[in-house]
């Protein structure tokens, strides 16, 4: 897989250690200049990325809600859904199943064109 050059990426890279290649149950959508991924634990496809271990969790994991939208402890209004919600979900690695924080796409995925090999590129 190669790495990102976005600097978020990069400045995730600075401060976290990579575990590995890891995948779960899912679907992965086309938004265009970025993905959207979808948890569907009852689905034979996956969607597939990397596994970080944070070195000060708290912070960066602050940081990267405010990088993708996601309300920190707000109560999101139902017209105006933030686009990731971040939840904790079991995702396989070569080293074992890990419960992982994972950005997942939280509005409708009407229209929108399914990746079917669960990577973007």
């Amino acid at each position: 897989m190669m790495a990102s050059k976005h600097p978020m990426a990069a400045y995730l890279r600075q401060h976290s250690q990579l575990i590995g290649v890891g995948r779960f149950p899912g679907l992965l959508y086309n938004l265009g200049a970025y993905p959207g991924a979808v948890y569907d634990s009852q689905t034979d496809q996956f969607v597939y990325g990397e596994v970080y271990q944070l070195n000060e969790p708290a912070q960066l994991l602050a940081e990267l809600d405010q990088y993708e939208g996601v309300s920190a402890g707000a109560v999101e209004s139902p017209a105006e859904p933030d686009e990731y919600v971040r939840e904790r979900i079991p995702v396989q690695t070569e080293q074992g199943t890990f419960v992982c924080w994972t950005y997942l796409y939280n509005l409708p995925i009407n229209q929108l064109p399914l990746l079917p090999m669960g990577r973007y590129s």
